[in-house]
């Protein structure tokens, strides 16, 4: 009776004898999130923050990440608000609005960030690593050796010398290991440090 939930819901029914009623199963299919940050569980209001990261253009991304989040809240029956991250490199790889997805991308329960924009100026070392990340190979060395003049020791340092290390991996596939620590004048303290 399509009448009964036009009528439930307070909408004109004039199109309800168009409407067909069907139950449908709904298959599920393997979904992995970029990155799940939880807060302590002695901190209710803390929100539970899923991250996409996403480097390439996708029209389907917003309908995967909602369905994932839920998909996680669904079994995972978190007590804590959500909110979801969508970063990109640049602004030109965001989808844009969706029908079905606007009024959850409107909302402060999602945040999109564009890290050339977030990155600029480049005044603290977070947004010097994400300039790395950014940078044309042929600059990606210069960022780096300018994030690592800055790091500080600690364990903190650890990471960051890691981080960047491996972006330069990939960023620059046809030097080995050993060469772009040479390039990043890495000492054999900072080695043994991030092994």
């Amino acid at each position: 009776l399509p009448q009964l939930l036009f009528d439930l819901i307070d909408k004109p029914s004039d199109q309800a004898v168009y409407y067909q009623f069907t139950s449908e199963e709904i298959k599920q299919a393997a979904f992995r999130i970029d990155g799940v940050f939880q807060p302590p569980d002695d901190q209710p209001t803390w929100p539970l923050f899923f991250v996409e990261v996403q480097f390439q253009l996708d029209p389907e991304l917003y309908s995967r990440l909602f369905a994932e989040l839920f998909l996680y809240l669904r079994q995972h029956r978190s007590m804590h608000p959500w909110h979801a991250v969508a970063i990109y490199p640049t602004r030109a790889l965001d989808p844009g609005g969706h029908p079905h997805y606007d009024l959850l991308l409107q909302s402060d329960q999602v945040t999109r960030v564009y890290l050339d924009e977030w990155a600029r100026p480049r005044q603290t070392l977070m947004q010097r690593v994400i300039g790395v990340l950014l940078a044309d190979p042929p600059q990606a060395v210069e960022e780096a050796r300018t994030v690592l003049a800055q790091k500080e020791d600690g364990g903190q340092a650890v990471i960051i010398v890691n981080l960047v290390e491996t972006i330069l991996v990939y960023k620059l596939p046809m030097l080995t290991r050993e060469r772009i620590q040479a390039m990043l004048e890495l000492t054999d303290i900072d080695l043994k440090q991030t092994r």
